[in-house]
C-alpha cells in the first residue's frame, strides 16, 4: 500500500544500472526505493546549473568553467552553516533544524 504523501513513479533501467544499484542498496542496507527516492529528493533540491551537470547537459568545453562555479557555491554553503548545494538563502534565513522535545516527567 503506498502511503498517500507519496507518489509511484515507473522506471525503467539498463540492466548493468540495475545490478550497480542492488549493489549500492546492498551496501547501504537499504532497499532500492529507498536509495532511488533519496537521489531524487537530493537532485530535485538542486539548483538549475548542477542539475545540467548531472544530465550531461553541459558541453566540454563549458565544463571546467561550470565545475569551478559550483565548487565556489559549494564552499560557500560549506563555510556558511553547510546549506545544500541548492540553497541560496543567507544562514541567517535558513531553517532551524527540529528539535526533538524531551518528555516530561509524570506528574505525581
Amino acid at each position: 500500500m503506498v502511503e498517500k504523501d507519496r507518489e509511484v513513479v515507473r522506471l525503467a533501467l539498463k540492466r548493468g544500472a540495475k545490478a550497480k544499484l542492488d549493489q549500492v542498496a546492498i551496501k547501504r542496507d537499504m532497499k532500492i526505493i529507498g536509495v532511488l527516492s533519496r537521489v531524487v529528493e537530493w537532485f530535485a533540491e538542486q539548483d538549475f546549473t548542477l542539475q545540467s551537470i548531472v544530465l550531461g547537459m553541459v558541453e566540454d568545453k563549458d565544463a571546467p568553467e561550470v565545475l569551478g562555479l559550483i565548487h565556489k557555491r559549494l564552499v560557500e554553503r560549506l563555510v556558511n552553516k553547510h546549506l545544500p548545494l541548492g540553497t541560496d538563502a543567507p544562514p541567517s534565513e535558513s531553517p532551524k533544524p527540529d528539535r526533538k522535545r524531551k518528555k516530561k516527567a509524570p506528574v505525581s
